[in-house]
């Protein structure tokens, strides 16, 4: 019965993971997005931890990169899976509002938009 549980469980999880980005731009945030985000978030955490300790410069010496690399990876990681305990034990309600993200990465296009608004392009 647990084999069972289990099963349906990684199924309807693996459903959501495919089925919100799929649609994204169709798609408004309601309940079920932010169920599907809070999941991701929350698969994703231990991620974050690596691209922090990897996309820290190096150039200070190992001595300094290595721990501020952790450090950084670490946060990034707490910060993913705490927006995704969130979004999942509140997904029924509409806070912030509009079932709007809580985590600034995960509004990236439009953020991408702004930000190629404000810096003009490089001349050849």
């Amino acid at each position: 019965m647990r084999k069972i549980i289990f099963s349906v469980s990684l199924v309807i999880s693996i459903a959501l993971v495919f089925a919100v980005p799929c649609h994204a731009k169709e798609m408004k945030d309601n309940a079920g997005t932010k169920l599907a985000r809070g999941i991701i978030n929350i698969m994703m955490a231990p991620v974050e931890f690596v691209k922090g300790m990897t996309t820290e410069p190096y150039d200070k010496g190992a001595a300094y990169d290595l721990p501020v690399g952790i450090g950084k990876g670490f946060s990034n990681m707490s910060k993913r899976f705490g927006a995704g305990v969130y979004d999942v034990v509140t997904f029924p309600i509409p806070v912030p509002k509009g079932y709007a993200p809580v985590l600034k990465e995960d509004k990236n296009e439009e953020i991408k938009e702004e930000a190629k608004k404000e810096v003009p392009e490089e001349k050849k």
